[in-house]
């Protein structure tokens, strides 16, 4: 039985795309439970040590390699049964759930299913006769696009993170569906091939690649709004119009297959490969290059398709090569976030390229058997691709909360806050919670330390967009380790004038910096306004230092200045010297009562977070808020205004 229609309005083909176009969906979004999941609440929360941590996060994927089991076991339908029906349950229990500890476990458990559920269904999808690769691959492309729908409706927070009912509804319907379409799966005949030669399962390691590549560059909203300076709805137009590039890109594939031979693919991979050498330095022309890589990478991926025709039953060589490349989706992107923390061989500037580059092997070995493939040229893809598009820009062009200036009542409030990329106490990512602490302090003025655009540990989530629209505030915010992670300003009052510079090294790995600005705060002069956040190993004074005076060099003989930030440092360290013989006073020492912890949160032991002001400024009143949405506890500081 085949499921490749020919007319663009062909219900049968749609149906066959609704399945795995809701199962990578679900896939992705678990992920991006996964990663943070590790990262923060095992690592940090559970306090697992390195080699434990990385036996937790391949043990999600190396059950991939056991699909051959798990279909002989249930056969090629039951298996699917297994693998969609676990992703859809796990994904379901994950939105209910609450607790970090279980996100854990159903993230990591999903994981697996959804690893094994790629190379289950490829199988399958063979097994049904006419072209499969039209169906897995055009689904995988589809998904990615829901996905991205989804993400971008919510402005790049995962439903996952988002309280309340709605969310649950919502995955409630779309498990369901999943459920309805297994029921409509049809079996294959017995003994029908299924599997490849070892050398058309190579180019299988090119999903693992895709999945990289988008979450971190090409789907990632932060990194093309910081880029390119867009705002974060425009950039999640680029994001759906880039999906729309990958579907015609396949589409392109299947109706001028002439074009599938090495000069074509080399030249399409170096392509590819530039766009991430360039990704930081790109600029305005950024979003162009993300729809070129995209629209060469739906061509690509359609190539691989084709190459794959079975002839032999099982799936022991799919799996194998679908799994291993997952596996170096995961290997990569720990490399890039560990070489923040250890030195290692290879430099996390090198991750995306090495990505681009195993989604350019793939594409070369598919050559030899594309060639020769009969593909359905087939539109109906196009369908959905283009609703998802058109949703997605309907919400992305509704706007949000605009920002709002407020008016001058005789008196300042200013806060600095680490918000620990917005992993609370108990190690589960919850934004909601710290924009309510920050609302709730009615602060003018906020200096936010570990802020993300889209770090894959963070939950990818674009904290600069998603905060400045639900707090009504304007944001200004430049990276220090890439573009999406570093410092902002928060503001109710606009800014005059902005600006930021990198800190010294001093023989440390993670890049940190200061974010300044202007701000009008009275009939008088602007407030100097800057956020910083310095070097954290105690035991570590020497890079504080070197990063203290560069900052007090940018300071000197600015009137009416803030310094807010996390100064990983105590009140009595040698480092603290040098701003207080620069002339700033530390607010908390003039105002406050006690010692001032703010370090861990929920049982705090040292005072890191600092508002240190000018002599013509004056502090009426400091203090620490009772808040655990970080582990860091905020400092709130009430200035009156001359």
């Amino acid at each position: 039985m085949s499921y490749a229609g020919r007319s663009m309005w062909n219900r049968t083909t749609l149906l066959a795309l609704a399945l795995p176009t809701l199962v990578v969906t679900m896939g992705l979004q678990l992920l991006r439970v996964y990663s943070p999941s590790l990262a923060w609440y095992l690592r940090d929360t559970v306090g697992v040590g390195s080699a434990t941590l990385g036996g937790v996060a391949f043990a999600a994927f190396l059950p991939g390699f056991f699909a051959p089991l798990i279909r002989r076991a249930f056969g090629s339908r039951g298996s699917l049964w297994f693998a969609a029906g676990g992703v859809a349950l796990l994904r379901l229990a994950e939105q209910i759930s609450r607790s970090p500890a279980a996100d854990l476990w159903f993230s990591l458990t999903g994981t697996t299913c959804f690893v094994l559920f790629v190379s289950l269904f490829i199988a399958h999808a063979r097994s049904l006769g006419g072209d499969p690769g039209y169906r897995w691959a055009g689904g995988f492309l589809l998904g990615i696009a829901l996905d991205s729908m989804i993400k971008g409706a919510a402005r790049s927070l995962d439903l996952s993170w988002i309280p309340g009912p709605a969310p649950i509804v919502i995955m409630a319907v779309l498990v369901v569906l999943v459920f309805l379409l297994l029921r409509g799966e049809p079996a294959p005949d017995r003994g029908a091939h299924s599997d490849v030669t070892w050398g058309e399962a190579i180019p299988l390691l090119m999903p693992g690649s895709i999945i990289l590549l988008g979450s971190m560059l090409l789907q990632n909203q932060g990194w093309i709004s910081q880029v390119s300076g867009l705002s974060g709805s425009m950039a999640f137009v680029v994001i759906l119009l880039g999906n729309l590039a990958a579907l015609a890109g396949f589409l392109a594939a299947q109706a001028w297959p002439r074009w599938f031979r090495p000069v074509s693919v080399l030249a399409a991979a170096a392509v590819v490969v530039f766009v991430t050498l360039v990704a930081i330095a790109a600029g305005s022309l950024f979003p162009l290059a993300v729809l070129v890589a995209q629209a060469l990478l739906g061509w690509g991926l359609r190539l691989v398709s084709l190459a794959s025709q079975a002839s032999r039953p099982g799936v022991g060589r799919t799996s194998a090569m679908v799994t291993t490349g997952l596996i170096l989706y995961l290997l990569l992107s720990f490399i890039y976030y560990v070489s923040l923390d250890l030195p290692l061989p290879m430099p996390r500037e090198a991750v995306l390229p090495a990505a681009a580059l195993v989604a350019g092997l793939a594409m070369l070995v598919a050559t030899k058997g594309a060639q020769r493939a009969n593909a359905v040229y087939d539109r109906t893809l196009l369908t959905p691709g283009l609703v998802l598009a058109l949703l997605g820009a309907a919400v992305a062009l509704l706007g949000g909360r605009a920002a709002e200036n407020r008016a001058d009542d005789g008196r300042l409030l200013v806060m600095t806050y680490n918000i620990h990329s917005s992993v609370d106490t108990q190690g589960r990512l919850d934004p909601e919670a710290i924009a309510q602490v920050i609302e709730a302090s009615g602060a003018d003025i906020v200096a936010l330390q570990e802020i993300s655009r889209g770090w894959l540990i963070d939950g990818a989530t674009d904290m600069v967009d998603w905060l400045s629209r639900r707090l009504g505030m304007q944001i200004f915010f430049v990276g220090t380790a890439d573009p999406i992670w570093g410092n902002a300003l928060l503001s109710r009052r606009g800014f005059l004038e902005t600006g930021s510079s990198p800190l010294p090294l001093a023989g440390t790995l993670l890049p940190r910096g200061f974010v300044w600005a202007r701000i009008p705060v009275d009939a008088g002069e602007p407030w100097l306004v800057v956020g910083t956040h310095l070097h954290h190993i105690d035991q570590e004074p020497g890079p504080r230092l070197e990063q203290l005076e560069v900052i007090l060099e940018f300071l000197e003989g600015n009137p009416r200045t803030l310094l807010l930030g996390d100064l990983n440092s105590e009140p009595t360290w040698p480092e603290m010297d040098l701003p207080r013989e620069a002339g700033l006073i530390d607010a908390w020492a003039e105002a406050g009562e006690g010692p001032g912890l703010t370090w861990p949160a929920d049982t705090p032991i040292q005072r890191l977070d600092y508002i240190l002001h000018t002599s013509d400024l004056h502090v009426l009143s400091v203090e620490i808020l009772d808040a655990t949405a970080s582990d860091h506890k905020p400092v709130l500081a009430e200035f009156s205004l001359p």
